[in-house]
């Protein structure tokens, strides 16, 4: 399998996320947590994505900006991928940053939306409500439209 066929899988994974959140988003009585779970993971699984279509690895962690044992020390891979020369005609490389951004943003709510605050008895739809589900849905769009796209300019780039 080469990066490609990865990156297209992982993108696969991910619409497959957005759809069971989209779904979700869509029934009277809908777990708010668990579309923001699941909005999480496309963002994350895009993400990782972006990073193998431009000949990177990626931090094996949900979050990819700052290591959690040095705060505030940048993921040595996320500097590679901000710093990359992406085509000019590419639509979506001014919101790589955005991108990296809310892996960062949502990854901080993961496990309060998977769990909630146990010691303190609130579960997870105790915390979230319908306008965060909504963010986080709206949010994964544009995580996965901009690894789909990143996807098809390479596989179009590979045809000339």
């Amino acid at each position: 399998m080469n990066s490609l066929d990865y990156s297209a899988d992982l993108i696969r994974k991910a619409k497959d996320h957005l759809s069971t959140a989209k779904e979700g988003i869509k029934k009277i009585s809908m777990s708010h947590s668990n579309i923001i779970v699941e909005c999480q993971e496309a963002i994350e699984l895009s993400t990782k994505a972006v990073f193998k279509l431009i000949g990177l690895d990626f931090p094996r962690k949900h979050q990819l900006l700052f290591k959690r044992e040095k705060e505030g020390k940048i993921y040595q891979e996320t500097k590679e991928l901000l710093s990359k020369e992406f085509p000019r005609y590419f639509a979506y490389k001014e919101d790589i940053p955005r991108m990296v951004f809310l892996t960062y943003f949502w990854s901080e709510f993961y496990t309060l939306a998977k769990y909630g605050i146990e010691e303190l008895n609130l579960s997870p739809d105790r915390l979230f409500k319908e306008e965060d589900a909504r963010l986080a849905l709206k949010h994964a769009e544009l995580c996965v439209d901009i690894a789909d796209s990143l996807l098809m300019w390479k596989r179009q780039e590979m045809k000339s």
